[in-house]
This record gives structure tokens, sequence and C-alpha cells, in this order.
């Protein structure tokens, strides 16, 4: 239900604008450290990142995800940024290449189906092992830690939103 209260939240304050997607990588953490990192916290590092850049119209989610290969956390955020200046957009690249994180930083047209992208940029729960692999539920240990992460705050301590203000479903 929430996902769909963001999607509609975010479709509204988005209309008739040209749309960015972006993945920014924020934090990389090894098994058992991942409540070092609160939801809370990317998301004021995100806000005010975004703000100094001059953006005016973002959504998106924090979320985290486990890399079984290289045993790390992978905190980041999904965002959908309305009518973006291409000098913000390269201002943003050059800030978050420089934090040194592999794969860092994504960016790529939101051109086709705008509402998958939106909704896309709305979720910050995955229960499973992400990237080109098999996917496979997340077990034991690591599924409790990302459960510990997620009841740290709530759900807007997840929720990037610059420009806009979220109507709460549940009122």
């Amino acid at each position: 239900m929430y996902r769909n209260a963001a999607t509609k939240n975010f479709e509204a304050l988005l209309d008739g604008q040209e749309l960015v997607a972006v993945t920014i990588l924020l934090k990389k953490l090894q098994a058992g450290y991942l409540s070092d990192y609160l939801p809370i916290t990317a998301k004021q590092r995100m806000g005010k990142i975004l703000q100094r850049i001059g953006f005016t119209c973002v959504v998106g989610a924090v979320e985290a995800s486990w890399k079984p290969f290289d045993k790390v956390w992978v905190v980041h955020a999904h965002l959908i940024i309305g009518n973006p200046k291409p000098d913000q957009v390269n201002e943003l690249r050059k800030l978050v290449n420089s934090w040194e994180i592999d794969g860092g930083f994504q960016c790529k047209e939101v051109d086709d189906d705008r509402r998958s992208a939106i909704s896309y940029a709305s979720k910050f729960f995955t229960y499973y092992k992400v990237g080109r692999y098999r996917k496979f539920p997340l077990r034991g240990a690591l599924l409790e830690e990302l459960a510990l992460w997620h009841s740290s705050g709530s759900f807007a301590d997840h929720r990037v939103m610059i420009g806009g203000r979220f109507k709460n479903p549940w009122k």
C-alpha cells in the first residue's frame, strides 16, 4: 500500500516534467555494520547534496541491498529528478564519482514507462540477493540485520522528496 501511495504522490508531483532516473551508491558496509548508517542519515545526506546542487524536484527512496560476492551491504538511493539541468546532473555525477565507490552513479532518461520508473524509485525493501546472478532470499543474520535497519525509523526516513509534500495514505 505504501508503494502505491508513494507512486501516486510522486506521479502527481512529476506530471509534465522531463525525468531522469538516478541511482547513487552512498555507502558500502560489512555484515553486522548496516545499522552504522541509518536510513535517516542517508536521506539527510542526499537531501543536502541535492539542494546544494539546486535540484527543485526530486523523489525517491533510500534502500540497502546485500552483495554476496563482495560480502557487503550497499546503501543506495533510487531517485527520479524532474526537469534537471545538464550541469546539475554533471555536478552530481562528479561529486558521487569522487567518493570512489565503483559504479557509484548511474543515470538514464525516463522516456516510456514513467509509472514503472517512479514506482521503482519509491521502493525501499529488497529481501533477496540482487544483481546478475540467481536471486535467493536473504537468510538468518542478514535478514535480521536488514529488518533491524528498517525498523530503526519510519517510512518517511527512507523517502527522499524535494519540491512537494507527501500525502499520507492512512489519513
